[in-house]
């Protein structure tokens, strides 16, 4: 499946950074096989999560995209929810409709 990103208006942000929501948790979506894997249990204690929000609030004109498939919503809360109120992220969602890969690859500038 192929996720195109929301396009409409002018203040698309050059820089998405992904994190995919699912029934377990998230999956920090890296380039290639660089894909991190957090339960939602784990979400407010882990490193790795809060390495990545650091990231993304250090590169300029960035936006962080959650692709939430439709059993992912409660993973999407905690992540979502601490990236706005712990790192004052800017983030979107992006419901997914299906199971499945997804191609990132449209996304790349």
């Amino acid at each position: 499946m192929v996720i195109r990103p929301p396009g409409v208006g002018r203040d698309v942000p050059r820089n998405l950074f992904f994190v995919e929501c699912n029934s377990t948790g998230i999956v920090i979506r890296g380039k290639g096989d660089e894909n991190v894997v957090i339960s939602t249990a784990a979400i407010r204690t882990n490193s790795k999560f809060a390495q990545f929000c650091n990231k993304v609030k250090k590169t300029r004109d960035s936006r962080m995209l959650f692709l939430v498939r439709k059993t992912g919503n409660s993973s999407y809360q905690w992540a979502a929810g601490l990236a706005e109120t712990k790192f004052d992220l800017n983030t979107s969602k992006l419901p997914v409709p299906k199971d499945g890969e997804i191609d990132l690859s449209l996304f790349n500038r």
